[in-house]
């Protein structure tokens, strides 16, 4: 049985899959295809990225923190770019970032 620090790093994982269950459709969206093409290509890289930082983190990685940090760094500020930054963006990756920093020494 893993022990709880692996865990919590278990469920940022595991919301985080979830999340990019939401890619497909906010590609395809009408309100992106408004944006511009170059908001889906970014969505569509956005995904890449999510996929890549879920990897290192499962693997107990602090690259996997670095890219899950750059990520929603960069997202919100492709939101107020794109004019569609809301508070409540910020909620999901304010509470992956409190479960992941107590784990960050345990990482390689």
């Amino acid at each position: 049985m893993r022990p709880l620090p692996a865990k919590l790093v278990l469920i940022v994982c595991a919301f985080e899959l979830l999340g990019l269950l939401l890619y497909p459709s906010a590609i395809l969206s009408e309100a992106s295809a408004k944006i511009g093409l170059w908001y889906q290509i970014y969505i569509g890289l956005s995904a890449l990225a999510a996929i890549f930082a879920i990897w290192k983190l499962w693997k107990m990685k602090k690259l996997g923190v670095f890219f899950y940090l750059a990520m929603y760094l960069v997202h919100n500020l492709v939101a107020v770019i794109a004019g569609n930054w809301q508070v409540p963006v910020l909620i999901i990756p304010v509470i992956g970032v409190a479960l992941l920093l107590p784990n960050y020494k345990k990482m390689v």
